[in-house]
């Protein structure tokens, strides 16, 4: 029944795409003539990230500018004192690559996957996060529901390619009606490994059951399950690029090098006998041995100018153009200096792009699923409640920040000065204002009352120093 109606879906789509195509131009297929696929293959994709730097690009731009710093995962706030649950999630990383005494949250390997999984998640539809538990028995394999484990032995990310689903649930009154029941992982595979160092490595396929993986698609549509490749708004732009290098590259393979062109003299007349094997001989000792001469009779040999095109204009049209498609400067695309950008308003509209991806995506639909996950699991304990809080992502120079201090500073005195302190409280300024936090606040408050009271003692401190001598 379902092989049916995607077949009815299939001729829709098709007859959709014939028609506006005549409706665009009847008598050409730009798609065809360009070389564009209309339904590219996730082996494409998969292709291009893996050979193709602008590709990559494009899919690990996003994430790579948002995982640059790590976010903090907690259950209270009190910095004094961790909670069971703080304890076990920053001891979380210490058996996934071999026993280890690291058990800080920073710089855990954890973030690290998750950061793989939010760039392989964006070469397909989706992504899979697995989990390895240590809730199997001997004889039992993956394809078994997890059950309450003790401990995270590692993790591995997939993207589509490597995790088809095979099983969906089919049952309309299941909470995960549409959701994926079962994956096919394939775990080494050949295309990934190069070099001969694949010898001996299974590439076996082994069914998964759902609940040892964390899904991830990104962009999701009217699906939960499969999210679009973050590379499909902007595939014709890629293979024009490809093009265009590739065309340079040639163009510049052939002409670069100087060529001949062997002409008669114009008295022998046109119909004249040429040795052109003797000919082709001698010019490829020429061209690729040591011979530095040539023996010509009745004929001249012409040098023909190189004639090398430079692509720059051409690629940087495309870039652009994807670049205003994702919505990514151009500047930060191409990897330069985040101090580099044109303007501070352009660093902090593309950091609150960051910030909103951080809160509408990495969080509620790759860190929350995966904590929520081990807790369920009993890898983690249950806490009353945690939070994810990101850092700040903004960046500044010594001038910017030298810059900041002097206003800072010239507020603070025309603060006292002014005596605005009967209007505004000092913890208010601080907090309010200033932008600090209420324990920061309270800190540099406890500080300068201290201050303040050491500086009383002092001249009391020296007067009986005086007396003394006096004595």
């Amino acid at each position: 029944m379902n092989d049916h109606f995607q077949d009815l879906i299939d001729n829709v789509l098709s007859l959709r795409r014939d028609w506006f195509r005549a409706l665009a131009d009847p008598r050409r297929d730009v798609n065809d003539e360009c070389g564009w696929p209309v339904q590219p293959e996730p082996a494409l994709y998969q292709e291009l990230f893996d050979r193709d730097p602008i590709a990559n690009r494009v899919v690990s731009c996003l994430p790579r500018e948002c995982w640059q710093v790590q976010p903090l995962v907690f259950e209270s706030e009190a910095a004094d004192e961790a909670t069971e649950f703080e304890n076990a999630w920053d001891g979380l990383a210490q058996a996934l690559r071999g026993r280890s005494w690291f058990q800080d949250e920073a710089a855990s390997p954890v973030w690290e996957y998750l950061l793989r999984a939010d760039i392989l998640s964006g070469i397909g539809q989706y992504g899979v996060i697995l989990l390895g538990l240590d809730d199997l028995k001997k004889g039992e394999d993956l394809r078994k529901p997890a059950t309450e484990a003790r401990n995270l032995r590692f993790i591995r990310v997939f993207p589509e390619t490597l995790a088809q689903i095979t099983k969906f649930n089919q049952d309309p009154s299941s909470p995960r009606n549409g959701q994926p029941e079962e994956y096919l992982v394939t775990f080494n595979s050949y295309t990934e490994q190069s070099g001969g160092n694949a010898v001996g490595l299974s590439s076996a396929s082994m069914p998964v059951h759902w609940s040892r993986v964390i899904h991830v698609a990104d962009n999701p549509r009217s699906s939960e399950v499969f999210g679009t490749e973050r590379m499909r708004p902007v595939l014709n732009r890629l293979l024009d690029i490809r093009k265009v290098l590739g065309a340079s590259a040639e163009g510049y393979w052939k002409s670069a090098f100087t060529g001949l062109s062997f002409e008669t003299h114009p008295q022998l007349g046109g119909d004249v006998s040429v040795d052109r094997e003797g000919l082709r001989d001698m010019y490829e000792q020429f061209q690729n041995g040591l011979q530095r001469a040539l023996f010509l009779s009745g004929m001249t040999a012409k040098t023909l100018a190189p004639t090398v095109i430079d692509p720059t204009s051409h690629i940087t049209a495309q870039i652009e153009s994807i670049c205003v498609q994702l919505g990514i400067p151009v500047r930060i695309f191409k990897g330069s200096e985040r101090g580099e950008l044109a303007s501070s308003q352009d660093d902090d509209a593309w950091n609150d792009r960051l910030k909103q991806r951080q809160a509408s995506y990495l969080t509620p639909r790759i860190i929350v699923p995966f904590v929520d996950r081990l807790i369920q699991l009993g890898v983690l304990p249950t806490p009353q409640g945690y939070s994810v809080q990101w850092p700040d992502l903004t960046s500044t120079s010594a001038d910017q920040r030298a810059g900041t201090f002097q206003k800072r500073m010239a507020g603070l005195a025309a603060y006292i000065s002014g005596h605005v302190d009967t209007v505004l409280a000092p913890m208010d300024l601080l907090t309010r204002e200033l932008g600090y936090s209420e324990e920061e606040a309270a800190a540099i408050l406890d500080a300068s009352a201290s201050r303040a009271a050491d500086e009383e003692e002092q001249p009391k401190n020296q007067t009986l120093n005086l007396k003394r001598r006096l004595r």
